[in-house]
């Protein structure tokens, strides 16, 4: 698949985050709207001036010297001034995160699991006269999960975000790819495949309180919802049965 080039993001900005921050990974909202927009085609996500990215750092030490010259903001403690963006730096890596998990501050946490494993298998991208990597459209999905299933009840912009993601994998140019694997259509059926196809806003049914369990995932079957009957998303860590 050829990767157009990222919109929305000035060349000033990036120029700075190559020259201070070094190796990052672009995640959040931006790389959420380019698979959504600059790949599928499809409207932007819901509107953010923040950027977020991720970096491989062995302790909160080596963190805070890495990132000494920029301009750090009062509140989570991974939040940054650089070329007047607001920039949140996510730090990764076994050591700094035990178990998935991310303090940065007393009382803040965040769930980093799987972000190694999405920059390990993420693309590199052009922006402008620049490159950069994203993580892939299932990382970001299974990103969005994992950050929905830790924090649900305090935010519902996970939800949100998660519905368009999930209608970019059905769009060209993934399309093809879903009907592409005759293995799996067999096994699991051509005729049920449309019900994988959301007919109602994804996010609607996640912040209703739908069950995900983000880890390991590896078969989806759609059940219906408790609050509202529409089909919902129910991921699992069994086999599908031959």
């Amino acid at each position: 698949m050829i990767t157009p080039p990222l919109t929305g993001l000035p060349d000033r900005l990036l120029r700075e985050l190559d020259d201070v921050v070094g190796a990052y990974t672009l995640v959040g909202s931006f790389a959420r709207d380019y698979w959504i927009h600059d790949v599928c085609g499809m409207p932007r996500g819901a509107d953010t001036k923040d950027v977020d990215i991720s970096i491989l750092v062995s302790s909160f030490t080596s963190y805070r010297a890495r990132l000494k010259s920029l301009h750090g903001l009062r509140g989570t403690g991974l939040a940054f001034r650089v070329a007047d963006v607001v920039v949140d730096i996510i730090p990764f890596g076994s050591d700094i995160a035990p178990g998935g998990i991310l303090e940065p501050v007393p009382g803040v946490t965040l769930d980093v699991t799987g972000m190694a494993e999405s920059v390990e298998s993420g693309v590199t991208i052009t922006a402008g006269e620049r490159t950069l990597q994203v993580p892939t459209l299932a990382s970001m999905i299974g990103l969005k999960l994992i950050a929905w299933d830790y924090r649900r009840d305090s935010t519902h912009k996970d939800a949100r975000d998660l519905g368009p993601l999930l209608r970019a994998t059905y769009h060209e140019p993934f399309e093809a790819e879903v009907w592409a694997d005759e293995s799996a259509g067999a096994r699991w059926g051509y005729d049920d495949l449309s019900s994988w196809v959301p007919t109602a806003p994804v996010e609607n049914c996640v912040r209703h309180g739908s069950p995900v369990h983000a880890s390991g995932c590896s078969t989806y079957s759609p059940v219906p919802c408790c609050r509202n009957s529409r089909p919902r998303l129910h991921i699992t860590t069994e086999a599908p049965r031959s």
